[in-house]
This record gives C-alpha cells, structure tokens and sequence, in this order.
C-alpha cells in the first residue's frame, strides 16, 4: 500500500497559519477585505429584493389609474390660462387643475416658509385624501380665505382647525388638518409640509397663477396609456401654447424596478 504523496492537511494548515502569522498585518487586512466584500454581495442582494418589493407597494399606493400632466408654457408670457375639465375624454373620468407657489406661512411667532397647492375639493378624491382634524375643502370654501394643512406643517406651526395664519397680505382659517400622505414621486410637492387653498385664492398670492398640473383618473388601468393619450391631446388643444407632459404610475415603477435590478 503507497503512503499518500505530499503534506498533509494537518501541514498544510500549519503552513498557512505560519504565512498568516508571518505576514502580520496586511493578511489579516486581506481576510478582513474579502469577509467585507462577501457581505457588501449580500447586502446588494437583498437591497435589490427590498427595492423591488417597495416599488410594487408603492404602486399599489399611488392609485393604479392616476395621471400627472405637467403642463409648462413656451415661450413669452400671455394671458393666463387655465383648460376647462369639465368635458374630458370618455376615457377620463375625473380631472383636478392645480397651481403651486411658495410662501411664507405664520401662526403666531412661528414661521415657515410652505408649497401652496391651489386646487378644487375633487382633489380630495384623486389623491385619496383624508383629516385628522376638521374636514377637507369644498366647492362652498371657493371665494373664503379657508385653507387645510398638511399634518407635518400642521406640527411645525403648532396649528389646529380654528386657528389663523397669514399667508402673504391675507389672513386665513384654518379648516383642516391633512392625515399623514407620505411622499408621492408623481408630484412635484409634499403635501404633509403645504397649505392646501381654492384654486380661485391663488389670486390672493400672485396677480395672474398658471396651472401647472393637471391630476385625472382613468377608467381602468388595462386601458391607461389610451387614457393617457386621449388625455394629452385633450389638453394640448386647449392649451396651445404649452407643453404637456403625461405621467403614469406604470413608468414610475419601470424606472424603480430597473434600479433594482441593477442591484440584483
């Protein structure tokens, strides 16, 4: 019987603990950079997984039928324009106009500088929104200096339903304070940190505001694209002078599923 050729595993062990005591520090720094890079491989992994994960909850979140039109005038300024949503596209069963300004917002001693979001009572029911404290904006609150808070605004100024904030040369009442909304991509604002007023109000803020957003919903995410489309000329034949750019919750999560798997 041939004896096995070589050293040992038992040698070989203690040749490599030897080397590594030999080598000092820099071996342990390599063994140390290789445990950091297996688990930096891991970490990825289940980044991508929980990107992916967040992006589908997301979605589920957004209203799968919302549309954002972005709408931006081309070149020099003229008449103030504002498209009439009352004979959308059949594929469109709701649309809200909203334009933004930012300001400086009082209670008191406190101070805070706030997007103001000026739109109708539909927008309640496009975005799914709700109250803490009060209630939300009607078509009775058009003419009134009545606005609602968002809730982290709402803790920043110390406010509550009943009480008055000035808001540029006007003071305001305070109708309602917003439940918790969490960030939205689709738009360009936070609600929890903005005053939510009439879109006739913004008058109050600037001589002559623009919509610069259109909110609608689809009939049915099947058809959303169409909606989409329908939607884009609708506006674009109102609004002639202007850009309008729809967005869709569906390429928000393409975009947010393809940076997963980049992680993955």
């Amino acid at each position: 019987m041939h004896e096995p050729y070589g050293p040992g595993w038992q040698q070989r062990l203690s040749e490599a603990l030897d080397n590594v005591r030999l080598m000092g520090r820099r071996a342990w720094l390599a063994l140390l950079g290789i445990g950091i890079g297996c688990a930096s491989v891991v970490a990825l992994l289940n980044m991508g997984h929980s990107a992916a994960q967040h992006a589908r909850q997301f979605y589920e979140g957004l209203g799968s039928e919302l549309m954002v039109a972005e709408v931006q005038r081309e070149g020099a300024a003229g008449p103030r324009a504002e498209p009439d949503l009352t004979a959308m596209p059949a594929s469109v069963q709701a649309g809200v106009a909203i334009s933004l300004a930012a300001a400086s917002v009082r209670r008191g001693g406190l101070q805070q500088e706030a997007m103001i979001v000026g739109s109708g009572a539909g927008l309640a029911r496009l975005l799914r929104l709700g109250v803490d404290e009060g209630r939300l904006l009607s078509g009775h609150d058009d003419k009134a200096t009545h606005v609602v808070l968002g809730s982290f605004l709402a803790r920043q100024l110390d406010a509550k339903t009943g009480d008055r904030l000035q808001i540029g040369g006007y003071v305001y009442d305070v109708v309602g304070l917003l439940v918790a909304t969490g960030d939205n991509p689709l738009l360009p604002v936070m609600l929890d940190q903005a005053v939510w007023m009439p879109l006739a109000g913004m008058r109050r803020l600037m001589p002559t505001p623009e919509v610069s957003l259109i909110l609608a919903l689809g009939r049915d995410t099947q058809s959303l694209t169409l909606a989409a489309d329908h939607l884009s000329a609708y506006l674009q034949m109102q609004l002639p002078r202007h850009q309008v750019l729809v967005r869709l919750p569906s390429q928000l999560l393409a975009g947010m599923t393809a940076q997963s798997q980049m992680l993955t």
